[in-house]
């Protein structure tokens, strides 16, 4: 068919249950254009793309292609229309080079549509040719046997070169024959746009695109964006990021509650309408950051090392982390980020190195909430107890009872502050320990909560074993629950909904909420905001400040460096497993860290 000049959606309605995730919505974008989509989460703005990509079919509504209805029931369908979507998690196979996994799914329709459409183009620049008055020559007729060979079927030699083409065109890079197992990030980015172009796609649909590429691979990618718009194509991008839609798009369309509240022209509009058209309301962007009060040492990590699987992951981690304080991790998605916080958490061992938290015990009672009787006796043994009066103690000779008596009666003080290695211990083990230690990570579902236990449940999954007897006893639970709930404005039925059956914003809200609620003194979060809006993202910010001002170490592992900049006091930059720096986050830029990032220094 002939290229879309316009895409057009008339009242599209999707539901879901009994939930409308879209609502009535009608969108237009032209040729020639980046159209941004902003929304909340549950906005229905990715719903939406995934109608225009064939995932989901509309209960109402129509779509025009150049004015024509069309019925798009599958991604096929939606290539047949030249419309294609870069999903935030890449389809490719990894063993497989980006040739193959470019012309993998091709049928015989696809090529014919191929060498169709090569000879209707080449055609055409034999007519302005022969407009010119002159014959072509031999380097065009050459030229033009080259293109329609390309087109002949499966081949990969040919597809190789056709990729070539297309990536000289539009200014990226792709080596046809590397495999992708062995790509960056962006590489693999770059191979999901060149799948697309590759069919024929003059619409272009791109999931958070920035979401794991360094501010030097954003720029290129931005780079390739105009080009390809300056050629024709239609472009949309769903994104959290306000300052990059400011910089790429030429217009804006925001989502709330399922339905399209307004398009605007990205140059007669600022970050602030957008975030309270988005959000229905006047919201405040800045990230209060205070300085650290007394911070002081809380995880000592030396000579941190772990192979996985034959590769090296972890490579001579030396960092501390301090009370009162946020520490920042960038670096490029699977430089070792997730391996360091499961290492400190108890969830992998690593072969070499040690962990040392500082426990701020100093001057505060004894518990039996995390030292039994034994403990506590062998302990007073070592003298790391006294009496208010200063005197140290010494438990010789005393019964249990009367022990158990100046416990209870928080007589008996910590000398000084607990040092205790985390090393080859099981979470269990830590918090048994008496060592408050808390993870988000970044699995939300498969790590972090149950899916199929609901809201009440999933809070007690940290305190089940605290109660007395065999039963588990949901009051406590079930407050914690409520409480989360309404404070972090998680949208739910109820408490007794499964996590499952919410949008994965939500999830991160019940996780985040149940993790910081036992006031930890180490508090670890990866990519806590990812896939959150604007609104849900500013809640979590607050929140993790709030732990820093009460003494909590806070690390915090992210991907938007202009959050970490805002946020964070200092800045751990890890590349291929290896700190390439740890830099103060109010004298360092953002180019700064992508150089650490990609494995340079800022030194010279």
């Amino acid at each position: 068919m002939d290229k879309v000049k316009t895409l057009k959606l008339e009242h599209i309605t999707k539901v879901f249950g009994s939930v409308k995730a879209i609502n009535n919505v009608s969108l237009e974008i032209n040729a020639g254009e980046i159209l941004s989509i902003l929304g909340e989460n549950g906005s229905g703005k990715t719903s939406l793309m995934n109608v225009i990509a064939g995932i989901y079919a509309p209960e109402s509504g129509e779509v025009f292609v150049n004015g024509n209805p069309v019925s798009i029931k599958s991604p096929r369908d939606a290539f047949k229309y030249r419309i294609g979507m870069v999903h935030q998690h890449f389809k490719l196979v990894n063993v497989f080079s980006a040739v193959q996994n470019v012309v993998l799914g091709l049928s015989k329709e696809d090529y014919k549509q191929f060498r169709k459409d090569a000879y209707e183009t080449e055609m055409g620049k034999f007519e302005k040719i022969k407009a010119e008055g002159r014959e072509p020559t031999p380097e065009e007729k050459a030229n033009f046997k080259r293109k329609m060979r390309s087109t002949r079927g499966y081949n990969l030699k040919e597809s190789a070169l056709r990729i070539e083409r297309i990536c000289n065109k539009y200014g990226f890079h792709v080596d046809p024959y590397k495999p992708v197992y062995e790509m960056s990030v962006s590489e693999k980015q770059t191979l999901e746009i060149v799948k697309i172009l590759y069919r024929g796609a003059d619409v272009l649909i791109l999931d958070e695109p920035t979401a794991v590429l360094t501010p030097q691979e954003t720029q290129v990618l931005f780079n390739v964006l105009r080009n390809m718009r300056d050629d024709g194509k239609a472009i949309i991008i769903i994104t959290h990021k306000l300052n990059e839609v400011m910089e790429i798009s030429d217009k804006v369309a925001v989502f709330r509650k399922g339905e399209h509240i307004n398009t605007v022209k990205t140059s007669e509009t600022n970050p602030q309408e957008l975030t309270d058209m988005m959000v229905g309301k006047k919201t405040e962007l800045n990230i209060q950051r205070d300085d650290p009060v007394n911070p002081d040492v809380r995880l000592e990590v030396t000579g941190l090392n772990y192979t996985k699987e034959g590769k090296k992951v972890l490579n001579d981690i030396n960092f501390i982390a301090r009370g009162g304080e946020i520490l920042g991790i960038a670096g490029i998605a699977g430089s070792g980020q997730k391996e360091l916080l499961e290492s400190i958490a108890g969830l992998v061992r690593p072969q070499s190195g040690e962990m040392i938290f500082n426990n701020p015990k100093e001057n505060k009672p004894v518990t039996f909430f995390h030292k039994d009787l034994k403990q506590i006796k062998e302990l007073a043994k070592e003298g790391k107890f006294h009496y208010q009066d200063g005197t140290r103690v010494d438990l010789t000779g005393f019964k249990d009872k009367e022990i158990t008596d100046m416990v209870n009666q928080e007589r008996i003080l910590f000398y000084e502050n607990e040092v205790m290695s985390l090393r080859n211990k099981t979470p269990l083990e830590i918090r048994n320990l008496g060592i408050k230690l808390s993870f988000v990570p970044e699995d939300r579902l498969g790590m972090g909560l149950v899916g199929e236990m609901d809201i009440i449940d999933n809070m007690a999954l940290r305190s089940y074993r605290k109660g007395p007897g065999i039963f588990v006893h949901k009051s406590k639970p079930a407050s914690l629950a409520d409480e989360i709930v309404e404070e972090l404005e998680v949208v739910t039925p109820n408490t007794k909904t499964p996590v499952g059956r919410l949008s994965g914003g939500n999830i991160q809200k019940v996780l985040v909420g149940r993790e910081i609620s036992s006031s930890p003194k180490i508090l670890m979060t990866a990519y806590p905001v990812r896939g959150l809006d604007i609104n849900s993202s500013y809640l979590i910010y607050n929140l993790l400040n709030t732990q820093k001002k009460r003494g909590t170490a806070v690390i915090y592992v992210g991907e938007d460096l202009d959050v970490l900049l805002a946020l964070c006091d200092r800045i751990m930059v890890i590349c291929d497993g290896r700190i390439t720096g740890t830099v103060n986050a109010k004298e360092v830029t953002k180019e700064q860290i992508g150089i650490l990032m990609t494995g340079g220094s800022i030194d010279d």
